[in-house]
């Protein structure tokens, strides 16, 4: 129900106007460096209440986190309460038709925009056919994307940090079907425009871009820390 309802709002343009940029953690706010002795990492840090992480060997998400990092130059090291974690391995699936291909997904740099940072993964396919798929990650609160009867319907709340992981795929074939893992465990509150195979166990879902339905948008939100 939620993740129809949320489909409808943002497909539809009910929610509110998306806000301006948040005020950024430091300066620069995105960096390339070695993070927890891993190589190849994108450190953003969309907000005092959430930085994040990617991993760029492996074209996927690494971690979100409340804190900041420790470490000189190039060399850093996560500090803080973390929200959630990725995958090292197996974080994409590429369908031809209903067959699942190997397909090269290879890292493409990220592109500073509008105040946003864009990542860029380029997809190879078996019979040579190339597209690329974009993602935007972003820091947003609650009460910034929907209005209080929203709030309510969704079971939202005021203040709550929150992970929005806005996706796009350019020139993707039509008979092609993108599946990237995501993990929500911790969180107060999932909602998927369009998630398949989702585990209540292991808390973890295949977001979807399709030929057809090339976008996607995904939000976290956990507890906002309490006031001592």
């Amino acid at each position: 129900m939620f993740t129809r309802l949320v489909l409808a709002l943002l497909a539809l343009g009910l929610a509110p106007q998306t806000p301006h940029a948040p005020e950024r953690a430091r300066d620069p706010w995105v960096q390339r460096c070695a993070l927890n002795g891993r190589p190849r990492m994108v450190v953003l840090a969309l907000n005092a209440e959430l930085w994040c992480a990617y991993d760029a060997q492996r074209c996927s998400f690494y971690t979100a986190w409340k804190g900041s990092v420790l470490g000189t130059g190039a060399q850093l090291d996560v500090v803080g309460e973390r929200y959630t974690n990725g995958f090292d391995e197996h974080g994409w699936e590429v369908y031809v038709g209903d067959k699942i291909v190997e397909a090269d997904v290879r890292w493409g740099g990220y592109w500073m925009h509008d105040g946003v940072c864009t990542l860029l993964y380029e997809v190879f396919l078996p019979d040579k056919r190339h597209f690329q798929v974009r993602e935007t990650p972003e820091f947003n609160r609650p009460e910034e994307l929907f209005n209080e009867e929203q709030l309510g319907d969704l079971v939202l709340f005021q203040g709550d940090p929150g992970l929005r992981r806005s996706f796009m795929a350019t020139q993707m074939p039509n008979d092609v079907r993108v599946c990237i893992r995501m993990a929500f465990g911790g969180a107060r509150g999932k909602y998927v425009e369009l998630m398949e195979r989702e585990n209540p166990d292991s808390r973890e879902g295949w977001i979807v871009l399709e030929g057809g339905r090339p976008l996607n948008n995904a939000l976290l939100f956990w507890k906002k820390a309490e006031a001592k």
